[in-house]
């Protein structure tokens, strides 16, 4: 409301005093204005207050994990990797010099017979192949470490080579005789023999390989891989930890091994052959006209095969038993515990 100032002062009438007021309801004052008076400035809204982040709960402290001290972790790297060498037959530091001496031997048999030759090594390899006839040949390689070369010399007599003859088998023998074994310290041998040679070999730590013999093979290591080619009648061959690969004819097969696969290409006679591995795949390559019965069980892995067989019901293909062809002679037994098992028709 807007309103001239006047230009005289009206005296007010003087009042009798009165009696208190009674409660009444209060109202806002409302602000007057002249027309002089300079206009009020705006309202300025109230300051809108700021948002504000809520405040994170502290974290917690983090937790101290628990670690071995460096020493011990030392110690054990070294343990560990000593173990691992030593069972490797590697040489440690400790080892400056190795040495190493061939010793050779041949033995005149008859042409007319078939000999039988036997050989054990010490934490070494053997090679066997087929040789002139009349005549088994031998090389065998002993060697050893030491602190010096004097050292490794004195030990290496004490790794024993024993090549001996009784009638027609040929005896072949690396054994150590004194003082404590040592890192990479063993024997190794190659031999040449005539066709057909009964081959027995055992090893330690070696992989062991016969070629082109022609003849019956019993052949073992306890770590390596065990390959044989042109093999036939028995043949019986084990490794712990290493694969198995056969070649044979006519053969009645006994492949076992721990760790490794089996396989195996050829014909088998007739009888038991069987072919087990606890962790490996197993392959089998047989003749198209080969009349046999075959058992064959994974426990984890798939069957298959070319021939007309089919996997027993509710086995989901980890089991398979039947015959293949008229009157079948020929008896196969497979097994793995880890691993596919493949039976494949050579064509060749």
């Amino acid at each position: 409301m807007l309103f001239r100032r006047p230009t005289r002062v009206v005296p007010q009438p003087v009042r009798a005093p009165q009696p208190p007021p009674r409660s009444v309801p209060t109202f806002e004052p409302v602000a007057i204005r002249f027309l002089d008076d300079p206009p009020p400035a705006p309202p300025q809204p109230p300051p809108s207050p700021k948002a504000q982040a809520p405040t994170p709960p502290p974290a917690a402290p983090p937790k101290k994990r628990r670690e071995f001290p460096i020493g011990t972790l030392a110690f054990l790297a070294v343990i560990g990797g000593g173990l691992m060498l030593h069972r490797a037959g590697v040489a440690l530091p400790m080892a400056k010099d190795a040495v190493s001496e061939e010793i050779s031997r041949s033995f005149t048999i008859s042409e007319s017979r078939h000999p039988k030759v036997i050989v054990e090594m010490l934490n070494g390899s053997v090679d066997v192949a087929r040789g002139e006839a009349g005549k088994v040949e031998c090389v065998v390689t002993r060697r050893t470490t030491g602190q010096d070369r004097q050292d490794a010399e004195a030990d290496l007599k004490n790794i024993s080579i024993a090549m001996t003859r009784e009638g027609d088998t040929i005896t072949v023998i690396a054994r150590r005789i004194g003082g404590q074994p040592r890192n990479n310290a063993g024997a190794s041998a190659r031999l040449r023999v005539p066709e057909g040679t009964l081959v027995r070999l055992n090893t330690d730590n070696g992989g062991l390989k016969v070629q082109d013999v022609e003849g019956p093979v019993d052949a073992h290591t306890t770590n390596g891989t065990v390959e044989v080619k042109g093999a036939t009648g028995n043949v019986a061959l084990g490794s712990s930890n290493g694969a198995i690969h056969v070649e044979a004819t006519d053969a009645v097969v006994s492949a076992d091994c721990s760790n490794g696969a089996i396989d195996f290409r050829g014909s088998l006679a007739a009888g038991n052959s069987s072919f087990h591995t606890s962790n490996g795949k197993v392959s089998l390559k047989l003749p198209a006209s080969l009349a046999f019965k075959v058992d064959a069980k994974t426990s984890n892995g798939k069957i298959s095969t070319d021939f007309e067989l089919a996997p027993s019901r509710g086995s989901k293909g980890r089991s398979l038993v039947g015959a293949v062809g008229e009157d079948p002679k020929v008896s196969l037994k497979v097994r793995t515990s880890n691993g596919a098992i493949r039976l494949q028709e050579d064509g060749d």
